[in-house]
């Protein structure tokens, strides 16, 4: 490792200080948890004391989990082969037995990787919060769900002169401050396709794809 790098770790391979344990039994323990009513996890610790390297090891562990929940290719053939075809070789799957529920979980996991120190104000957090729940609600094809977190966003977000008139006039120019107006382009703002974590992940690639190439 450089010993000048000091970036968070992503996978066990790379812990030095014994912090996977303590990642993967998180992790385990919000896998389990069958019934999440809303539940929020804190992890506490000084500048510079692995915080981050912990975050990571625990969607590490989330992702392994969400992997083998999924259903692998058939053996033998190409993945674009007919599924009728595919359909011959056997399978193989992760899944836990139905009556083994010692590592199991009926819940279905989607990560969000909100990073809301990127925002300066509440309401441009708010609108990014909405923004990727909206798009994880919608993804999940839980589209009568991600609609009304929109409106819900926008509802919020509805007490906010500035961006009221920033949704309205981006959405439509001199429609005059109308509540409705407002409402509807709030919402549009949430529905927006790329979010602010796609445009880090676009600008971190072709920096990669730069240093690599010189």
């Amino acid at each position: 490792m450089n010993p000048l790098d000091d970036r968070p770790i992503e996978r066990p391979e790379d812990d030095m200080f014994g912090f996977s344990q303590f990642a993967e039994a998180l992790a385990q323990s919000i896998i389990k948890n069958e019934n999440p009513a809303g539940m929020a996890i804190a992890i506490h610790g000084p500048w510079g004391s692995g915080k981050s390297s912990v975050i990571n090891l625990v969607r590490y562990y989330l992702e392994k989990k969400i992997k083998s929940d999924q259903p692998q290719e058939s053996l033998g053939f190409p993945s674009t082969a007919p599924n009728w075809l595919k359909s011959l070789a056997p399978k193989v799957c992760f899944r836990q037995l139905d009556g083994d529920t010692s590592n199991s979980s009926k819940v279905s996991l989607e990560i969000l990787d909100f990073k809301c120190w990127w925002f300066q104000g509440e309401e441009a957090m708010t609108l990014e919060f909405f923004r990727q729940l909206y798009g994880a609600l919608d993804k999940s094809g839980l589209k009568g769900a991600g609609e009304a977190a929109a409106q819900l966003g926008s509802r919020i977000l509805s007490s906010s002169a500035p961006l009221i008139g920033a949704a309205i006039n981006s959405v439509a120019p001199g429609a005059g401050g109308m509540a409705s107006s407002g409402m509807n382009g709030l919402s549009k703002l949430i529905k927006q396709e790329e979010i602010v974590e796609d445009f880090y992940k676009k600008i971190s690639q072709e920096l990669k794809n730069k240093i690599n190439a010189t």
